[in-house]
Parts: structure tokens; sequence; C-alpha cells
């Protein structure tokens, strides 16, 4: 049989392509690094600079505030840390949501389909090129802003300021319970969920227990020190002050410790105790009440008048919380570097959010989405309230009318049905959403207050949930795109 002619004009049969060796970590390594440089090449670095600047114009021009010079440190604090939360949410929202789209305008993307890259790897890589660039220019804020607080802290204290670059780390009680006379009265809390310690009874107080404590943790220097800070009434006197009596007591052994302390309204009060008052195991009992300690020489007509002023003084208690052993202070960098690990936590957030919505919205679209994320997880609280007064069949139409939760007139049922409507979707955005102020350790910084790990691992958790969501969305977005048209 004679052979068949062969058709030279043909392609030769495709040959497959043998298997990548790249392992898949170096893949991401070199897609996140390929972000990271590009990232740099823009300059993203000058905004340390600009950060530099802008923190050390308001810290040194900011006149000397009347309440004291530590105050100018608290102001150094909160400035250094906002200006760097804004600087690095407009970093990761704008690297974020602009580098896929200008991919796609550009054709680079194509160069990269063309290699073995899967597309979740190609997101997981771009993500981790967006955090990294973050937390390099965290990185570079973060001394910046330790000099300019450690500046103010410097200027304070040669000005007569007291420290505030401590972290205190505090002790709360148990439990606490209103006291007349030795017993124990049940609390009336307010629909706020005060406790009021008012009345003409000046034998009412609010006990604090702390059982089980353990002197050598909390002693300094022979003595344990605490804080107390209460919501202070003082009917027609007119004043937010008051004096109290403290009185610290051992039940084992029944020593005590009398204390006169002054209270001004929510500012912390300070108190302290010999710490031999007590041994390991036993429990702590401290008692404030509106009695005034009255000196050896006080005639029976001023006595007659600090009783008197005693009677319109009242404090409320808002929860266990509101008096506290403290135990020995820590450097201020422990706390400083977990108010950066949070703000890096809710950067990450960010660039999952901005990069999921370039999946399938235009670079500026994916920009206002991402900082609509945003502004609204940082008024949660508000969200609420909203929500909770369009529930009244008192509520006027939203945003058409004002809110009058005083009128005793039912809104039309038209209105209450529009009402409805936009509470339940006010109320599925503070489910959806996540809660930004997680994220903020701002106030624990100004009090001087330790951030438990407990408050970071809730923040790592939210950011996890709400990262996984995000890239799962933008996975399941960009899978779905042909090539030609990512």
């Amino acid at each position: 049989m004679p052979p068949l002619p062969v058709n030279e004009s043909a392609p030769a049969p495709r040959q497959q392509e043998a298997p990548s060796t790249i392992p898949p970590l170096n893949r991401l390594r070199a897609l996140a690094r390929n972000v990271f440089v590009q990232a740099w090449r823009a300059k993203v670095w000058l905004m340390v600079v600009v950060y530099a600047i802008i923190v050390l114009l308001i810290t040194q021009l900011a006149p000397t505030p009347v309440t004291g010079p530590e105050d100018k440190v608290k102001l150094a604090i909160s400035v250094c840390i906002g200006t760097m939360t804004i600087f690095a949410t407009l970093l990761a929202v704008f690297l974020a949501g602009t580098h896929l789209p200008w991919d796609i305008e550009n054709k680079t993307i194509f160069m990269v389909l063309t290699k073995p890259v899967s597309r979740v790897k190609l997101l997981g890589g771009r993500l981790l090129g967006f955090c990294l660039t973050v937390a390099v220019v965290l990185g570079l804020m973060a001394p910046v802003g330790w000099g300019v607080v450690h500046l103010a802290q410097w200027q304070a204290s040669r000005a007569g300021g007291k420290l505030v670059l401590k972290t205190k780390r505090a002790v709360y009680s148990t439990d606490w319970k209103p006291v007349t006379e030795g017993e124990e009265v049940p609390r009336k809390p307010t629909p706020e969920g005060l406790t009021w310690i008012a009345g003409g009874d000046l034998n009412l107080e609010a006990r604090f227990r702390f059982p089980e404590a353990d002197p050598e943790k909390l002693a300094v220097e022979g003595k344990i020190k605490g804080e107390c800070a209460f919501l202070i009434s003082t009917g027609a006197l007119g004043v937010d002050t008051m004096h109290a009596q403290l009185i610290v007591t051992n039940p084992r052994n029944g020593k005590q410790h009398r204390q006169m302390i002054r209270l001004l309204t929510e500012t912390p009060a300070e108190f302290s105790f010999p710490a031999d008052l007590f041994q390991a195991g036993d429990t702590i009992q401290v008692s404030v009440s509106r009695q005034r300690l009255l000196d050896e020489g006080t005639s029976p007509e001023e006595a007659e008048t600090l009783q008197a002023v005693a009677r319109n003084c009242s404090f409320a208690v808002r929860s266990d919380k509101n008096l506290y052993l403290l135990k020995p202070a820590q450097p201020f960098i422990w706390n400083y570097g977990k108010a950066l690990f949070a703000i890096g936590l809710a950067s990450a957030l960010m660039c999952g959010v901005a990069a999921m919505a370039s999946t399938f919205l235009s670079g500026a679209v994916s920009v206002i989405f991402a900082f609509f994320v945003y502004f609204c997880g940082n008024v949660v609280e508000m969200i609420v309230d909203v929500a909770a007064a369009l529930g009244k069949p008192t509520a006027g139409l939203f945003i058409w009318e004002p809110i009058v939760q005083s009128q005793t007139v039912q809104s039309p049922p038209l209105v209450q049905a529009v009402n409805t409507v936009v509470r339940n979707v006010l109320t599925g955005l503070t489910v959806v959403l996540p809660d930004f102020r997680r994220f903020s350790m701002t106030e624990q910084l100004l009090r001087s207050f330790d951030v438990s790990f407990a408050t970071l691992g809730r923040a790592l958790l939210d950011m996890g949930v709400y990262g996984t969501c995000a890239f799962l969305i933008a996975w399941a977005c960009i899978r779905r795109r042909e090539a030609e048209k990512i």
C-alpha cells in the first residue's frame, strides 16, 4: 500500500506544557513583591514626609491647654495616632481600589495571566502586596509619631506637667453593692444604667469587692494604688465636684484605712492604702460615701454646714469598672505598639474591601464604595440610634421630617411604612458592615490604660471574618470574568 501524502502546510500537533515547578508560595511572594515595587516607584514613601510635617506643625503650634501642660501630650497622642490612621486608610483604599482597574486599562494583566498563575493566587498575591506596602509605610510613620509624642512629654515635664506616657493596668472589682449601715440594699438603676447614691441618707455608700487579691502583684513601694470615677450631681449647689470618704477594709481582720478624696464628675480620682493591710488571698473591700471626714477641731456649726452640703451631693455608679486597683505601670511603648497593630488590622481590612470592589467596579467607584464602608463602620452606634428612633410610631418621615420623640400623635401609616423600610435597611447595615471603632485604641492611650489582648483578639477576629468574606466575594467575581474582559 503506498504511503499517504503528507500535508506539509498542516500545523504540527501541539505539545502539552510541562507543569510548573514553581512553589505556590514563591508565586505569591513574586506577585506581592511586584505590587510593592510598583507602589514604591510611585513614591508612596512621601506620605511619611507629609505625615511628619503635619504632626510637627500641629503639636508645636498648638497652644498649651489651660487645664495643664500634660494635656498637650494627650493632644500629641491623638494627632499622631489619628493622622496615622487617616494616612493608612487613604493608602489602603487608593492602592487596592485602583490597582486592578489600572492593570486592566494598561493591559498589563494579560502578561500575568499567560503564566501558570490562577486567579486566586493573583488576587491573594495582590492583597499581600497591598498589606505589605501599608505595613512598611506604617512602620516608617511609627518612629516619627513616637518621637513627636516624647517631644511633647519632654516639653510638658519642663513646664511642670505630670507623666502621661505610661500604661495603667487595672484590676476591676467582681461586683459592687449599695450598702446602708452595713446592710446591702437593692440597686435602682435608671434607664441609662446609672445607680445613684443619693438622698439625705449619709450612711448610703457604694461598696466594691476584690476577692483573693494578691498584694505582691499590686504593691508599688509598699502601697496599693487605685482610681475611681463617678458622675457627680450637687443639685442646687451648681458645681461638679464633691468630697467623699473612701474606706478600705479587710473583712478577715477588720483592719481599715480611711481617706478623703475629691471627686470631679467622670474624672479619675486617685487613692492609695498600705499594702500590709492585706495578705495573699484576702478580700479587699472599698467603700465610697458622701460623708465628710471632720477634723477634731471642727466646730458643731461647721460640722452641720458640711453635713448639709453632703446631703445635696450625689454620685452615680454605672458598673464595676467605676472603681479599680492598679498594677505596676508598664512602658508606653507596649500600648503604642498595640495601637499600631490595630491600625494595621483596619488597613488590611480596607485593602480587602477596596480590592473586592475593584473586581466589579471601576477604580473611582471602588474608592468611593470603600470610603462609604469605612464611614458607616465608624458611625455604627449612630446608625443604631437612628434605627431605634425610626421604630417608634410617633417618628416623622425619615430625612424629610424631623424625628419627634415627645409627641403623642402617631404618624400616618405611609410614614410608618417608609420608616420601617429605612429602619430595616439601617439594621442590615449594622449587621453586614464591620465596626471600625473596635480598631481604634486612641481612647485607651489617652487614658493611659492598657490595651488588653482580648480587645486586640476581637479586632483580629473581625478582620479575619470580614477580610475572608471580602476575599471570597472578590474571588467569585474575578473567576467569572473572561480574560479579554478582565
